[in-house]
């Protein structure tokens, strides 16, 4: 996949770093991240970002915050906010996430 390295670099300071470490690299591998996952978490800042669904908004939430991409995290809130789940599943994600502006809402 094709990404902007000063965009994301001005959106992750995780980014940044990796980029740095390695400024002639064309490629970067990142484990433990299931495709559409990234595809999704990345998308946040496009201008049609890639909708999440009920079976990977858990992994967008670990890579937003493995990436420390807050923008992402926030899109996160407000799908999950707007969705349609129960307010169980809602409080679970918010909690094991810190998704704090969900949780306000939740109160």
């Amino acid at each position: 996949m094709y990404v902007n390295r000063a965009t994301l670099s001005s959106r992750s300071t995780v980014f940044q770093s990796m980029f740095a470490a390695s400024p002639d690299s064309a490629e970067f591998t990142i484990n433990d991240a299931k495709y559409d996952e990234l595809a999704a978490v990345l998308s946040v800042n496009e201008p049609t970002p890639i909708d999440p669904t009920e079976e990977n908004v858990e992994g967008i939430l670990r890579l937003a915050e493995r990436f420390m991409l807050l923008d992402a995290t926030r899109y996160m809130e407000s799908f999950i906010s707007r969705s349609g789940w129960d307010d169980k599943k809602k409080s679970e994600l918010s909690k094991k996430f810190n998704l704090k502006n969900l949780l306000q809402r939740r109160d």
